[in-house]
């Protein structure tokens, strides 16, 4: 079996706990969840704004590990980086994570980065930010 036949296999809906842990859910549990969390704006692990970067890193309810490639854990969290100023609202960088824990700690070290590094021009740091931060990241 290759490619993306392994997805047919794979549980991709998934509800959010009050405890932040994650379990299977239905397409139906899911959706609910993330129209009253858009609603209530409760879908946010943390998000900053920090020397004209927008930091956002969010609960998906989604898995986005497509086909499983990447490991067998579920992707469900995201850090996006979006830059003030820019009219098409388009991520310039994005990594995600299996768990609340791991996406607040790659969100911290995001904006870490930026604090440290930020200075420069955008599109330079981000590059910098793609290439360094592989090992810094869970």
């Amino acid at each position: 079996m290759g490619g993306c036949e392994i997805m047919r296999d794979r549980h991709i809906y998934y509800f959010l706990n009050e405890d932040r842990a994650y379990r299977k859910c239905s397409p139906s549990e899911c959706f609910k969840q993330m129209h009253k969390m858009n609603i209530n704006d409760t879908k946010h692990v943390a998000s900053d704004t920090i020397k004209g970067y927008y930091v956002s890193t969010v609960w998906l309810g989604i898995d986005h590990n497509h086909c499983g490639i990447l490991s067998d854990l579920p992707l469900l969290f995201e850090s996006m980086i979006f830059i003030e100023g820019d009219t098409n609202w388009h991520d310039k960088f994005m990594r995600r994570y299996s768990s609340w824990e791991d996406a607040e700690k790659g969100h911290k070290i995001i904006c870490d980065l930026i604090l440290q590094r930020g200075n420069e021009d955008a599109e330079g740091f981000i590059k910098l930010l793609e290439g360094s931060i592989e090992n810094e990241i869970p």
